[in-house]
């Protein structure tokens, strides 16, 4: 008793000497105290936003006019405005009937040529023989030859004329360049085009997602701005209806209306873009603390690929959550591979199943222990939430680790005494009994996972059983404890 009562006059003792300390180390004036300066907390609010208007447009070159190269008249419309249309899909159809006769007229000229090389080249056979016979002149033989050529030039220029022709009949049917929407038609079915000078448009096409969002911010608030910040903006069309954006780019070059100097700043539209038009005003807000809003960052279940989809796409999203996965596979593997030596070496020791002491007959590892805990872990995994799991370990940890570690040593020291016990605590056993509450009142906030850690230790328990009732050790042994644990006599 005398040993708490000289604990606590040590404890105020130096509480004591602490607070002199503090008192003499104030400032003084004139030999008296300075009186202390105080200050009354104020609640601010930090600027993590920055609010401003823009309008949403077309981005550079989403806005493609689509013509003809080939002049007629227009056969087959196939679209009007307001048409969803994929690449490569019919748009026109000209008359083919003048190109297919200019096809027609190559190709029969073509024809007419090769009949002309062949003629060249015989004449030239027969000329060469007579030359080498003594006959013809060699002037002679140097116009057949010349002739030849010719001939074999004129061809040339027919296929040439031929696969022109062809190319021109493949432009009577006109195609779409990109997918997108029909935004103007300016030729109808049965007019002619003529395509002399310049392609007559025949219509307009907006790229599918082609719509930008430009917002103007003003000089004093475009420092805090940067690529990548998450933008939420509402239209007028749509005005309870929040979409998001991410900055792509600043413009260099300031905008400068009635003496105020803003920046456009560029943001791509991540979703809802097929409810957008051209021109539509909007109400931004960017966000310059995070990139992820929020709403969406607190319902999320995988906020790492979430993030990474926000800033660089869905492809660069799924290569981050694989690249987790695997780092998370190997982080569990190596600590199986750990935990996997204690069943091996409790094994080796006699105190576990002998089938837990194999190893690997190449790689020398406990290929049983670990395919074991693997399998059981697998096991929990599929049928237990993450929380619960950690839960329920948590719980056991508390009543088999340390509550069991303080209970273990009070049964020790009431067992053994002092003797056999070299270390000391202090106050014994109120740390221990502290300790023991503590460990205690967080087991039971662990809630209803409680019963899994309970259910962990009636596994383990019976797992115990069995084996001690296998190697006749206690409580099956026919020895008392006592009697087994007393050292032998020398």
């Amino acid at each position: 008793m005398w040993l708490v009562l000289a604990s606590i006059v040590a404890i105020v003792l130096a509480a004591g000497a602490v607070a002199a300390y503090l008192i003499q180390k104030q400032p003084r004036e004139d030999g008296i105290i300075a009186a202390a300066s105080t200050i009354s907390p104020e609640m601010r609010e930090i600027d993590s936003t920055v609010t401003t208007s823009g309008t949403v447009r077309l981005r550079t070159g989403a806005e493609v006019r689509v013509g003809s190269q080939v002049s007629g008249i227009v056969r087959k419309l196939n679209v009007t405005v307001g048409s969803h249309i994929q690449k490569g899909d019919i748009i026109a159809e000209i008359d083919p009937r003048p190109l297919q006769a200019r096809v027609e007229q190559a190709r029969t000229q073509a024809a007419m040529d090769e009949v002309g090389v062949g003629k060249a080249q015989r004449d030239l056979n027969r000329g060469q023989q007579l030359f080498a016979e003594g006959v013809l002149p060699a002037q002679q033989k140097e116009d057949l030859e010349w002739q030849l050529k010719s001939a074999q030039a004129k061809l040339e220029k027919s296929r040439s004329d031929l696969a022109a022709a062809e190319i021109d009949l493949s432009y009577a049917v006109i195609r779409a360049p990109i997918s997108g929407t029909v935004a103007s038609v300016s030729t109808q079915e049965g007019e002619t085009v003529a395509a002399s000078f310049a392609a007559p448009t025949f219509v307009t096409i907006i790229e599918d997602n082609a719509l930008e969002l430009v917002a103007m911010v003003d000089e004093t608030d475009i420092a805090n701005v940067r690529a990548g910040d998450t933008v939420i903006f509402t239209v007028e069309a749509y005005p309870s209806r929040e979409m998001q954006a991410i900055v792509k780019r600043i413009d260099p070059v300031a905008t400068i209306i009635s003496g105020v100097v803003n920046y456009p700043v560029m943001a791509v539209i991540q979703k809802d873009g097929r409810l957008l038009k051209p021109d539509m005003t909007a109400n931004i807000t960017i966000s310059i603390l995070g990139v992820v809003p929020w709403r969406e960052a607190q319902n999320s279940k995988f906020i790492v690929s979430t993030f990474v989809e926000t800033l660089y796409g869905h492809h660069a999203a799924q290569a981050a959550t694989w690249m987790v996965l695997w780092v998370a596979l190997a982080s569990v593997f190596s600590v199986l591979l750990g935990y996997s030596r204690v069943p091996y070496s409790a094994a080796l020791d006699g105190n576990f199943f002998p089938v837990f002491g194999r190893l690997h007959p190449t790689k020398h590892f406990p290929y049983v222990s670990l395919l074991v805990l693997g399998g059981l872990a697998f096991l929990f995994s599929v049928t237990l939430k993450l929380e619960t799991a950690i839960k329920g370990i948590l719980a056991m940890r508390l009543l088999v680790q340390f509550i069991g570690q303080a209970v273990g040593v009070i049964l020790l020291r009431r067992r053994w005494g002092t003797a056999r016990l070299p270390f000391k605590m202090w106050l014994y056993p109120l740390p221990a009994v502290l300790t023991m509450f503590g460990w205690a009142w967080l087991f039971w906030q662990t809630g209803t996972a409680r019963k899994w850690g309970i259910a962990e230790i009636a596994l383990g328990t019976l797992a115990f059983l069995i084996w001690a009732r296998k190697m006749r050790q206690w409580p099956f042994a026919k020895v008392p404890i006592e009697k087994a644990n007393e050292p032998e006599a020398a």
